[in-house]
């Protein structure tokens, strides 16, 4: 840790590196200013109908979500796991109208993202520079803006990762003060926001409880076990818990149908070679088999940052933490296994395959893009993809080296991230919200199912027929 503070790169090295940072975060910000209005691509326009919907049932009926005559010819919205009912996104839609909640939430969770890792660095990075860096690359990350662009936005909360997982290691620090008034106060107040977040991640997110709870349930163990401290799962198991309180009016109605009418899917196979293809390469579509596109399985960092991983994985190893390290090998390990699905096909006995070992649970007997799990990635990704560019660059000076590096870095990050934002979102419609009107207001009402062409979204058809 010692000789990572002391690695300094020259001042045009640097401002090289705060352009990529900021870079990274002026593409966001510029993404909202010319899509603003609009409601994204046909995930997206989903995403919009599912919250609606909910809001449409707010205003008529009340907050708890009933039933919707619009999707599948009547579906009961409360065993609808992706209609949300008080998400972070589901409560600022009651206030501001569906698009706008969603597109301040999705700015929350990318800010909550950037701070999380930004504090989440500090726990090895003493420079600002240095966790700024690796704060941007993690949510400019190909598994975030791949998420953002082809508006699948319930993979969004996952950027508070960092965030829970900084209140992990900070929870041990606590713990281990001496006895005063404030130290309960604060662990209690730390497990009661945890839990909020929980909440409001999983609420309208099923996939939430399946990724991102459980890779926050696995590093708080490992944690525990390598810093010998019981803080950790504690602090896990207060916050899930009080999640679980909090998320009833939309859990347990969903847990209901879920096994009633349970959702099994056929098992999947995804090479890890998947991984690493669409990891080195700006690339979005199929070229290798694998249960899903490359927007489901990217952890993109490009190809020189993998470079540099490379060149200093040995330096990397002896400097990371233990108390960092240990937890984000292991969650790393088991979640590229998990996210190659079913090990059938290499004929390993279903004892010794991890994800076939879960398959008869709930949620896990529904998951069909295995390679989701990769998305835990992105953290550790980002955080050693910073250390080693910032040394690699250090070590380089200013000559032709270091423009050739960091341009390639730029180019190949800011390209792919600003081309895929860009290229779904281009052609979107502009949201124009559909107005409810008096419907319902006066008892039960007749309604009329018509068959039309199947060429428009889904949220731009049921808006027509509503209007």
């Amino acid at each position: 840790m010692n000789e990572l503070g002391e690695i300094a790169p020259r001042p045009l090295a640097r401002r090289w590196l705060c352009a990529l940072s900021s870079g990274i975060v002026a593409a966001y910000a510029l993404f909202y200013v010319v899509f603003l209005s609009q409601s994204g691509p046909k995930d997206g326009d989903q995403f919009l109908v599912f919250h609606s919907l909910q809001f449409w049932n707010a205003s008529m009926f009340g907050l708890a979500k009933q039933w919707t005559p619009l999707m599948c010819s009547g579906l009961s919205m409360a065993g609808e796991p992706q209609v949300p009912f008080m998400s972070l996104s589901m409560a600022l839609s009651y206030v501001l109208g569906p698009l706008w909640g969603v597109k301040l939430a999705i700015a929350i969770y990318l800010l909550a993202g950037w701070t999380g890792a930004y504090l989440y660095a500090g726990l090895w990075l003493k420079l600002r520079e240095q966790r700024t860096l690796a704060a941007a690359l993690f949510i400019g990350n190909g598994f975030f803006f791949c998420r953002l662009s082809y508006g699948h936005f319930d993979f969004i909360p996952f950027l508070i990762l960092p965030l829970m997982l900084w209140a992990l290691h900070l929870g041990i620090d606590w713990s281990r003060e001496a006895w005063s008034a404030r130290k309960p106060v604060r662990l209690v107040l730390t497990a009661l926001l945890m839990g909020a977040a929980l909440a409001f991640a999983i609420d309208g997110s099923p996939v939430a409880i399946i990724h991102l709870v459980f890779w926050i349930g696995l590093y708080a163990l490992v944690l525990a076990v390598t810093a010998r401290s019981a803080a950790p799962i504690a602090l896990f198991g207060y916050a899930a818990a009080l999640a679980v309180v909090l998320d009833a009016g939309y859990l347990w109605p969903m847990l209901q149908a879920q096994a009633a009418f349970p959702r099994l899917t056929a098992d999947r196979f995804t090479s890890a070679l998947s991984l690493l293809w669409f990891a080195l390469l700006p690339l979005r579509g199929k070229l290798l088999p694998a249960n899903g596109n490359g927007h489901e399985l990217s952890v993109f960092i490009g190809p020189v940052l993998a470079y540099c991983l490379w060149r200093y994985r040995h330096w990397l190893a002896a400097n990371l933490p233990t108390t960092m390290g240990r937890p984000l090998l292991v969650v790393s390990v088991v979640s590229i296994v998990l996210g190659m699905g079913s090990l059938k096909a290499l004929h390993v006995p279903i004892w010794l395959s991890p994800f076939d070992s879960l398959r008869h649970l709930p949620g896990f007997r529904s998951i069909g893009v295995t390679g989701r799990y990769w998305g835990f990635l992105a953290l550790p990704l980002s955080l050693l993809s910073a250390v080693a560019l910032w040394k690699y660059v250090a070590e380089f000076g200013e000559g032709w080296r270091l423009h050739v590096c960091l341009s390639l870095v730029l180019i190949f990050q800011l390209g792919f991230q600003g081309e895929t934002l860009a290229a779904l979102w281009l052609h979107s419609p502009h949201y124009k919200p559909a107005s409810y009107g008096d419907h319902f207001r006066h008892g039960p009402e007749d309604i009329d199912y018509v068959a039309i062409e199947d060429n428009h979204l889904q949220g731009r058809s049921w808006r027509r027929l509503a209007a």
